[in-house]
């Protein structure tokens, strides 16, 4: 296993890799009436963002696959009452990310 960049190894396989979000504002200029989110999932943990900028680590492998959703709803308790609208899905397949160390030190932007 590897390492992702910024941070360390893990005893199960796979390394770890930080996720950087900030506030979306091109897809929200049409929702002023409600709140901002995303949801931010490895397959195994799911994580909801409520503030912005948020920074979170999740364990990946060769065969992990990020999925990153922004949504919309009228508050952060009812995001977590899965009562939110879907305004943007990206997949990252983690066999597509430089997982180990000195490979690279580039921003991967998708």
């Amino acid at each position: 296993g590897g390492s992702g960049p910024g941070g360390g190894e893990s005893p199960t396989g796979g390394g770890f890799f930080s996720v950087s979000l900030c506030r979306p504002t091109l897809l929200t200029r049409d929702v002023p009436d409600r709140e901002v989110f995303a949801i931010v999932s490895n397959g195994q943990r799911t994580m909801p963002v409520t503030e912005w900028p948020c920074l979170a680590l999740f364990h990946v492998t060769r065969s992990t696959i990020l999925t990153i959703r922004t949504v919309t709803s009228t508050s952060p308790e009812a995001l977590k009452r899965d009562m939110f609208s879907v305004l943007a899905k990206v997949v990252v397949p983690c066999c597509d990310l430089p997982l180990e160390l000195g490979e690279t030190e580039e921003v991967v932007k998708y």
